[in-house]
């Protein structure tokens, strides 16, 4: 969605586009840009904390194991 926004700003020449148009495209762009970052911050702090828990799995192991041998 972000890049069709992007192609669409491109095809329509500058000459073309109804006064007020470039505010729109660019606060789409913007909207679109917002979002998607905070999809990124999101997918983010999922893997941090599924990489925590992961590492303290292992160090649990760990410890289990030189304890047991």
């Amino acid at each position: 969605m972000y890049w069709k926004v992007l192609d669409l700003m491109l095809e329509v020449g500058s000459r073309e586009r109804a006064p007020g148009t470039d505010r729109y495209f660019t606060q789409s762009l913007a909207n679109r840009r917002e979002s998607m970052t905070g999809i990124l911050s999101r997918i983010r702090e999922v893997s941090e904390n599924e990489y925590q828990q992961r590492e303290a799995a292992i160090q649990a192991n760990d410890r289990i194991f030189l304890l047991t041998y």
